[in-house]
């Protein structure tokens, strides 16, 4: 059973919930009895996650690292945590084209005429979509 030790109280213990990850994940006083104030309950959370969870984390990095994030981020004006959350979908993007780059020459290597064909249904679009004022 996880033990369970309010602020200057005693400790206690609680039973888990059958069939759930639970955790004991925060304290609160045991309204069903407000005579006792010395009595808490524990609030059982399945799978671990307590209620009203941040949606922020923080990440452990050496202080050069924060320093050229904080120094990068006040060059674009921006915030670290906006600059991190910019950088880290620029990466998720070239991690994609990356991948689409490989299965292309993949494709290409694999079967020239596949490869062709793509090309030509390429050029085909092109020239369906091209407006006059493109021209």
């Amino acid at each position: 059973m996880p033990v369970v030790r309010p602020a200057g109280g005693k400790l206690r213990h609680r039973r888990p919930v059958a069939g759930h990850a639970a955790m004991v994940c925060t304290l609160r006083r045991d309204l069903r009895d407000p005579s006792r104030p010395e009595r808490w309950q524990a609030l059982v959370c399945p799978l671990g996650y307590p209620p009203r969870v941040s949606s922020l984390t923080s990440l452990k990095v050496s202080t050069e690292v924060r320093d050229r994030f904080a120094s990068a981020a006040k060059v674009r004006g921006v915030t670290v945590r906006a600059l991190l959350d910019q950088l880290s979908r620029e990466v998720v993007d070239a991690a994609l084209m990356d991948e689409a780059a490989r299965q292309m020459s993949q494709l290409e290597e694999a079967d020239p005429d596949a490869w062709n064909d793509y090309l030509a249904e390429g050029r085909n679009w092109e020239e369906g979509t091209v407006e006059p004022l493109d021209a």
